[in-house]
């Protein structure tokens, strides 16, 4: 069978392709909008109850749940989506619509930046380090973080990988890898902060939860058509509902953690409204996009993605105004993705290969 294979713009030498490879395996982009908003969030929230911030542990939440996202989970997601086809160009992807290009994944071993081997030699550094990490935190802490540690890294995994493959089986993709997820980052912050899990930090967490399965539902539009011709099929909740049906069931998750959002704002503090605003953005997103385009899900998911990395740094700041200081982290991330996070094939890029 032939494949196409994108090839980058200009010839890069073997160390420098392994480092635009690792770089652009973080997704930088999706890191801030998932690990490093729910953490600062959950952080915040424990201030607004009074807690006074411990900086390093804030630190060392975000790092662990930034470098968990960033390799351990988006690599056996990248192996496992390759192998099956998913994210391959003229497997699934030819399939489906004889498209040149892959609609999921980093691209990087598309690109030829990383193999497999290169994949798993990374998981198993970084693996280490994130359980040093957390040893540490835990120590600095209390023992009993681990508790949202463990099983968040696990369903990180479990996510992509056999024999569980959450995000090949609708809505257990959502709520084991992302609404769990969450809840279990959310729940863990507020506790590394407070050394307490008060009824409101929980509705917090799962409010949340909610919101971020529809993220989750939204970037899975746009993996539709290659996603039902993996092997095994992909069957997100998106192949399994259809586009339309999930639109409904995105606006109600997120309408769900709106209305969660809105109790806390009412009865526990205003400056949640921000929060609130945030859900009631992600339902507006699912609800003007058009699922079956590609221009339409990256313009509302930019939209979106600014939205949410705004409201958590507003409401994190609001709270504490030192969490201003994490602003730079979000510009240089942006800045870095721009600048080093993508692919610029050039015209007729895509090549036949063996």
């Amino acid at each position: 069978m032939h494949e196409a294979r994108i090839q980058p713009a200009f010839v890069l030498k073997p160390w420098q392709a392994k480092l635009k490879g690792a770089f652009m395996l973080f997704r930088v982009l999706a890191v801030l909008v998932w690990a490093f908003n729910a953490g600062i969030i959950s952080n915040a929230a424990a201030a607004a109850d009074g807690f006074a911030v411990n900086f390093v542990v804030l630190v060392f939440v975000l790092l662990i749940a930034a470098v968990v996202q960033g390799y351990p989970a988006h690599i056996v997601n990248e192996i496992y989506d390759w192998q099956s086809g998913a994210d391959r160009p003229g497997v699934a992807a030819s399939t489906a619509s004889k498209q040149k290009t892959v609609a999921g994944g980093s691209k990087v071993i598309a690109a030829g930046l990383l193999t497999i081997e290169d994949l798993w030699r990374l998981f198993y550094l970084t693996t280490g380090i994130v359980a040093t990490l957390a040893v540490f935190v835990a120590i600095l802490g209390s023992w009993r973080l681990l508790l949202f540690f463990v099983p968040g890294f696990l369903l990180c995994l479990f996510y992509s990988m056999p024999p569980l493959r959450f995000a090949y089986r609708p809505f257990l993709g959502e709520f084991f890898g992302g609404f769990a997820g969450i809840v279990l980052l959310v729940s863990g912050g507020y506790y590394a902060q407070s050394g307490a899990l008060p009824a409101t930090a929980v509705i917090l967490a799962l409010s949340l939860g909610f919101m971020y399965a529809a993220i989750m539902v939204f970037f899975h539009y746009i993996d539709y058509k290659t996603d039902r011709f993996a092997n095994p099929p992909k069957r997100t909740t998106v192949v399994f509902l259809g586009l339309e049906g999930s639109r409904i069931y995105a606006c109600l998750c997120a309408g769900v953690g709106a209305l969660m959002m809105l109790y806390l704002a009412m009865q526990h503090h205003a400056i949640y409204t921000v929060l609130l605003l945030q859900g009631l953005m992600i339902l507006y997103c699912h609800w003007q996009v058009r699922p079956g385009d590609g221009k339409s899900i990256v313009y509302w998911g930019k939209i979106m993605t600014y939205f949410i990395l705004l409201a958590g740094l507003v409401f994190a700041t609001a709270i504490e105004p030192r969490f201003a200081g994490m602003l730079p982290v979000y510009l240089l991330g942006f800045w870095a993705h721009k600048r080093f996070g993508k692919l610029r094939p050039q015209p007729h890029a895509a090549t036949a290969t063996a």
